[in-house]
């Protein structure tokens, strides 16, 4: 199934109306929604979770129970090379605000998560998403 596609990123409302349809599509997606589920409070604090962008780039995250974060290079060694930022829970999907980035991540029951960042208006990766600890 096409559903992680980037231009069902771009374009929502093309995923909702093909989704409304009959047929294939419509049972592809149901099928694809079954693999997904809601991110909980207690698993996004527990731990550090690593981002990679579908360019390449690695991150290291930190959840703090205020709703902070901070990011890191995942092979920097360098204690000021970091970002502070803010995450949320919406509708059981995490979002992080990290400086002018906002990246919507949504959880895979197979612990794999998936991702979008925006900066601004516009796309600017997809990223995979793990907890490692």
């Amino acid at each position: 199934m096409e559903a992680e596609n980037p231009s069902f990123w771009n374009d929502p409302m093309s995923l909702h109306r093909l989704a409304r349809e009959r047929g294939s599509f419509r049972r592809n997606y149901e099928s694809w929604k079954l693999t997904k589920r809601n991110f909980s409070r207690n698993e996004l604090l527990d731990g550090k979770w690593v981002k990679v962008a579908d360019h390449g780039t690695q991150h290291q995250l930190t959840l703090k129970d205020d709703g902070t974060l901070i990011e890191s290079p995942l092979f920097s060694f360098d204690a000021n090379d970091r970002w502070n930022g803010r995450w949320r829970l919406i509708d059981g999907v995490l979002r992080l605000n990290i400086q002018i980035y906002e990246l919507d991540i949504v959880a895979s029951r197979e612990g794999l998560h998936s991702g979008v960042e925006d900066e601004g208006d516009q796309r600017n990766a997809f990223f995979r998403v793990l907890r490692v600890t």
